[in-house]
């Protein structure tokens, strides 16, 4: 669905205002060839997502299986 246009076509500013605000390819492709090699933290680091999780604490709350993967 597309924003309400007030005078007209207003797609061209539409993609516009996504371009600005859009994940860059790169940071896509880094994060996810971190992810596929199981490295969960480095795939955060790389789309700049803070994580704050304690595997320990998820261990006791969730079991050591969960903690493990």
């Amino acid at each position: 669905m597309h924003p309400p246009a007030a005078h007209g076509n207003s797609l061209p500013s539409y993609w516009q205002r996504v371009r600005a605000y859009a994940v860059p390819p790169s940071m896509i492709e880094t994060a996810t060839a971190r992810r596929r090699a199981g490295d969960w933290a480095g795939a955060c680091a790389a789309a700049h997502i803070d994580v704050d999780l304690r595997p320990r604490a998820l261990a006791r709350s969730h079991g050591r299986d969960l903690a493990d993967r």
